[in-house]
């Protein structure tokens, strides 16, 4: 069809000229969440795929509008990066009008996190979002499109750490030469801008872009290319530095007339703690001259990437004192002795170590003696690396080797400073690889991840010099995929971007030495945690390609290292593309893959019953195995699968207990233990299996009483645990263990008010103790306070999240549930009352464009619920 008169403007590349029609009742609008001067933006609800998405339509029916949305549409489209809002659908209602959904981002946007952070550090801590940005824009220049409308508004930071470009509506295809007919743009004059706008907002007859973070030429209407957003993320950098944006004018016009008259006030002025670095990084993105500009998104991405990892910033000219300040911060050594090196010591019962520690106290003065005993050193570790260190980490007590490693580590520092040894130095690195690890395992996050890049800073340097010496490469990819991992966890850099030049560097190590046993590992890593990302990013197709390939490299490497050693890896290949299988509801191949792992570990279990990792992987296995048969409802064979899982989880805890995440294991498998007893009808069986996740939880909550998510994962098990004593009518029990949880979540929301989680986990717990109250005689007026909370919570909960169907259902169960109890109190005017307010909420939701079928069962449970009340007061 064609769109109301707008001649088709097919994009480069597309095969059809205009956009499908569409059947409007596929999309359940939600609430309006945006209106700009092009269209407006609902949340919505795709009935086919039951997501919730972004939908975007336009608004205004000149021939122009039509076509710049259309080609909005495409563009964004054709982009697909982790950090570029996701194109789900474009089409035309019936009725002509073009519209496309897009993947719905929960969080704030980047102007409204910079202005809840309190002060200079928690801004910096931003950072990382900006750098999202940088490396979104250099794939988009790489497809030769550029933003042209950048600006902290525009850019969303997700719930769960993700940050999203979007409002692609001024993007500019470079390709496209016709594109520049369609941009409207008069800067020859500028409107006054309407009392409705907000300082610094694109105008009506405004230049094309947010006046505060375009550059010179842009607000001069001149040509612009990918420099003009390589000036607006230095803008936005400002922004997140000062607190407020680079021009404070009150009007469009006013601020751009002062970008034309000269910079903003130098960041030091506004920020005068802002690092060197970031200062030279900020002034050269916000050059005036775009000569004077980063040339590319990348190089920018590049140099805020060196300044989070403590790199020499290409932008900042060092000084010697400081470059040599810098080498010293990175080369400091901690020397601490723990009672752990005499524990290895009495193990290993090698004298030559001694000599080394205390050759070590006195390092400056006896220097030489260190040095002269050289060969026993070596000896103990080798021994420690070759022979000890797999048998204590295969056991979880890496732990023990710390404080030898630190000797070792400034041992052949001291030997790589006196001498030209490259043997040396890859002990070094090996021993903070060693170091790291330790870290890690306590939790440790900055001081791992500080050993972890000494140790690739090390390899780095050695494969520079030795090209043909696979072993040094291999080393220091290792090293950056625990780096870009540790990140990660924090939100910070692009891990997918990065693993995958480091996926990249693996296959060419393995290109060249086919049966290296180490590329082979650190690539099959590699493209598993690849594999893990794009699947969580919604690209599951690319994710399964990835975790193939992880698959065939593994079974490569099964042929080169004897079975003991190969097995683990392959294991893990088999169980993460197991995990893609099922993530796409492929469950019968995830189930071979499953089980082909399980063949494995069962293997190199009979020969290495003690091995941590081995017996962490394979309670793993049998806990994805029994979650696939218990979403099939068989629950005998999940049972057995948790028993078998159980029984490894349990022996981890028993040779750590200190080890935090393993204990929480043994949790989730009674947990799931008790929900297969509860499907059962064996009840007093699902109560024990709680009651012990209760006391785990106990335990983990104690020892890490700032953990919420302990809290919160409590809650739920006592949720749980009310439910089973209420089945078992042991009701006043019930009803303490619901009011302990009660406690806490009222606890958790007080912390955390903004989590909308934890208020609907509020609301639910008042409705359990609600029906426990209504079943327990002489109570009835508790059970009607305790309906009451949970309408006052899920009323606020609504009125937080009106876009939500979950929290709007929630509102009218809580009416019909205070009108069930104002009904047993025989209060049938207000029964009556409420359930006339629980229809008309339902009424009014159902009546709403392509609203959800749920909403018709709703209506005809409230009413019949009413109709019974009528009948009751005739009687």
């Amino acid at each position: 069809m064609r769109l109301r008169g707008a001649r088709p403007t097919p994009a480069a590349g597309s095969d059809y000229p205009e956009l499908s029609v569409v059947d409007p009742t596929h999309y359940a609008l939600g609430r309006e969440i945006a209106r700009g001067g092009m269209g407006r933006i609902w949340v919505a609800r795709d009935r086919r795929l039951g997501r919730e998405v972004a939908l975007k339509e336009v608004l205004g029916a000149s021939p122009a509008v039509l076509r710049r949305f259309e080609r909005e549409a495409r563009i964004t489209a054709r982009l697909q990066h982790p950090s570029i809002v996701s194109v789900y659908e474009a089409g035309a209602w019936p009725s002509g009008e073009p519209f496309y959904a897009m993947r719905l981002v929960s969080g704030q946007s980047l102007d409204e996190a910079i202005a809840a952070a309190r002060g200079f550090d928690q801004r910096l801590a931003l950072l990382p979002n900006l750098l999202a940005v940088a490396d979104a824009m250099a794939y988009a220049h790489g497809q030769k499109v550029i933003h042209r409308d950048l600006k902290p508004r525009n850019v969303v930071v997700g719930e769960f750490g993700e940050t999203v470009v979007i409002d692609w509506g001024l993007a500019k295809d470079l390709r496209d030469a016709g594109a520049s007919s369609l941009d409207g743009a008069a800067p020859a004059s500028v409107d006054p801008p309407s009392s409705s706008s907000a300082p610094g907002e694109t105008t009506a007859g405004d230049v094309l872009g947010t006046p505060s973070y375009m550059p010179v030429e842009q607000a001069a209407g001149q040509a612009v290319d990918e420099r003009v957003d390589v000036y607006a993320i230095g803008a936005m950098l400002y922004h997140v530095l000062a607190g407020e944006p680079p021009y404070r004018e009150p009007t469009s016009a006013e601020v751009i007339a002062a970008v034309m008259t000269g910079p903003p006030p130098p960041i030091r002025e506004r920020a005068p703690e802002t690092p060197g670095e970031l200062v030279a990084i900020l002034e050269r993105a916000m050059a005036r001259e775009r000569d004077g500009r980063y040339a590319t998104a990348r190089e920018l991405a590049d140099d805020l990437r060196r300044f989070q990892t403590g790199q020499l910033v290409g932008a900042h000219h060092y000084s010697l004192r400081q470059l040599l300040r810098r080498w010293i911060r990175r080369h400091r050594t901690a020397l601490a002795a723990v009672a752990a090196a005499l524990v290895v010591a009495a193990v290993v019962g090698v004298i030559a170590l001694r000599r080394v520690l205390e050759a070590d106290r006195v390092i400056e003065q006896q220097r030489g003696e260190a040095i002269a005993n050289r060969k026993s050193a070596e000896e103990l570790a080798q021994f420690m690396m070759d022979d000890l260190k797999p048998t204590i980490e295969g056991v979880g007590r890496l732990d023990l080797l710390e404080t030898v490693a630190r000797r070792l580590a400034a041992y052949y520092e001291l030997r790589a400073a006196a001498g030209d040894d490259d043997e040396d130095r890859f002990e070094l690195a090996q021993t903070n690889m060693t170091i790291a690890r330790v870290h890690s395992l306590r939790g440790q996050v900055a001081e791992a991840r500080a050993s972890f890049v000494r140790a690739f800073a090390i390899a780095s340097v050695l494969a520079a010099r030795h090209p043909e010496a696979v072993k040094y490469a291999a080393l220091g990819l290792q090293a950056w995929i625990n780096v870009v991992n540790l990140d990660a966890e924090r939100g910070l850099g692009s891990p997918i971007v990065d693993l995958q030049a480091i996926a990249a560097s693996a296959d060419q190590l393995i290109a060249r030495q086919p049966g290296d046993a180490g590329a082979l590992d650190v690539a099959t890593a590699c493209h598993q945690e690849v594999a893990a990302l794009l699947a969580n990013h919604g690209d599951p197709v690319a994710g399964l390609a990835e975790a193939s390939r992880a698959l065939a490299i593994a079974t490569t490497l099964e042929a080169v290292r004897p079975h003991g050693q190969s097995d683990v890896v392959l294991c893990s290949a088999h169980t993460v593309r197991g995990d893609l299988l099922h993530d796409g509801h492929d469950d019968d191949a995830a189930l071979v893959e499953y089980r082909a792992a399980l063949a494995l570990l069962e293997r190199q279990k009979a020969g290495d019953g003690l091995n941590t990792k081995l017996l962490g992987e394979l309670a793993g296995v049998h806990r994805s195995i029994a979650d696939i048969l218990i979403s099939r409802h068989d629950l005998a064979g999940a049972a057995s699968e948790l028993q078998a899982g159980l029984a490894g989880a349990d022996r981890l805890h028993a040779i750590d207990p200190s080890d935090r995440v393993r204990y929480f294991e043994v949790q989730q498998f009674h947990e799931r233990m008790g929900m297969v007893l509860a499907a059962r009808h064996e009840f007093a069986g699902a109560l024990a299996q709680y009651r012990t996740c209760e006391a785990v939880l106990h335990e983990l909550v104690a020892k890490e009483p700032n953990d919420l998510d302990y809290r919160r994962d409590l809650g739920l098990i006592d949720d749980k645990l009310g439910e089973m004593l209420v089945r078992l009518t042991r009701l006043p029990e019930a009803l303490a263990v619901l009011q302990q949880a009660l406690a806490s979540r009222r606890e958790l929301v007080a912390k955390q008010p903004d989590n909308g989680q934890w208020h609907r986990d509020l609301f639910y717990n008042s409705i359990l103790i609600g029906v426990t109250y209504s079943q327990m005689p002489g109570h009835k007026q508790d059970a009607l306070a305790s309906v009451r909370d949970a309408l006052a919570t899920a009323t606020d909960n609504a009125a937080q999240h009106p876009a939500s169907i979950q929290y709007a259902q929630d509102l009218v169960q809580s009416h019909q549930a205070v009108g069930e109890a104002l009904a047993d109190l025989r209060d049938m005017p207000g029964a009556r009352g409420e359930y006339q307010i629980g229809i008309a909420l339902a009424e009014h939701a159902a009546a709403q464009p392509r609203s959800d079928p749920r909403w018709q069962h709703i209506l005809a449970d409230l009413r019949t619920g009413l109709a019974a009340i009528g009948s009751v007061q005739l009687r």
